[in-house]
């Protein structure tokens, strides 16, 4: 038996340090990719937002019902968040063979009054009825954009590719369509859209699976305790060094500092990674993309609703 305990404190002698090492990157790898996927959720979340808020007026009909509204934003939406981290002389030939086939005379009129003069003086023609559509992309379009932005959409891109972000955003638009397409217009109570937003996104698997085998849940239990481990395996390997400091006079200096090192190194690492942890606040950030999605909900159903009445009326 102490022969047993022996090997086992000689085996944790040599590993501890690489161990407590490997857990601390494992950990900040699960971090960063768990912030990561929440980040861009919460981006398309705004994106789908701020759409609703400056564009619904201008595209969507009094004749259309709840779920072509929804359709037709969510799609708008998911576009935009597909297309707006490429270089910017692709976004440009994007748009140009996306919108030449459009009437461009036809929707001047009707977007003249919710575009800055200043912003349509300064379009062209060739690239599009979109780059009016969307004036927030239009200015950024326009202007040369710089290096360090250029290089983070690169980075963006590569990254919401290797993760497959855009198959979590038509995975959410899916889920959120088919939900809508139960809903009745006529129903003059508001649908409950906490509950359909908190289904849509618990159903996600992209933005809800951070690692095979791995769920956002279980990841979010694993790192708020991961600090702990590295500082339990750090006072682990103090006890393991003392133990053979004790049991072999021949090894007391390796045993002494074996107990110094891992108790520093878990210790530090322990602290850094809790640090990490808390500066990111992935917790609020998915109740505000929850609050973005149904707010958008409840102003695209309150804009269908009023057209509605104002068609009944009129």
């Amino acid at each position: 038996m102490d022969s047993l305990i022996l090997f086992y404190s000689r085996l944790i002698e040599h590993a501890i340090i690489p161990l407590i090492m490997l857990f601390f990157l494992f950990g900040l790898i699960l971090l960063i990719k768990r912030h990561y996927l929440i980040q861009r959720e919460n981006h398309f979340a705004h994106n789908i937002h701020e759409y609703a808020q400056n564009m619904a007026v201008v595209h969507m009909s009094g004749s259309a019902s709840f779920y072509a509204n929804l359709r037709h934003l969510l799609f708008r939406a998911m576009e935009e968040s597909a297309h707006h981290i490429l270089p910017h002389g692709h976004r440009l030939s994007w748009l140009w063979k996306k919108t030449k086939r459009q009437d461009w005379e036809q929707q001047m009129p009707e977007l003249l009054g919710v575009i800055p003069p200043r912003l349509t003086s300064r379009i062209d023609k060739r690239i599009g009825i979109e780059l009016l559509i969307h004036a927030n992309e239009a200015e950024r379009l326009l202007n040369k954009p710089s290096s360090q932005e250029s290089m983070l959409n690169k980075i963006t891109h590569f990254f919401d590719k290797a993760f497959g972000v855009m198959h979590g955003y038509r995975q959410l638009v899916s889920v959120l369509l088919e939900n809508a397409g139960y809903l009745e217009l006529h129903h003059e109570r508001r649908p409950d859209f906490e509950s359909m937003v908190a289904f849509s996104m618990l159903d996600n698997v992209t933005f809800r699976r951070i690692f095979p085998g791995i769920s956002l849940e279980t990841a979010n239990s694993l790192l708020r305790s991961w600090h702990e481990i590295m500082i339990i395996l750090g006072i682990l390997g103090t006890f393991v060094g003392f133990f053979i400091s004790f049991t072999d006079d021949s090894s007391v200096e390796i045993g002494i500092a074996t107990a110094i090192t891992s108790s520093i190194a878990g210790l530090t690492l322990g602290v850094i990674f809790l640090l990490l942890e808390k500066s990111f606040p992935d917790d609020d950030i998915s109740e505000n993309t929850l609050n973005l999605l149904e707010d958008t909900l409840d102003q695209v159903w309150n804009i269908t609703i009023l057209k509605d009445a104002k068609l009944k009326t009129a």
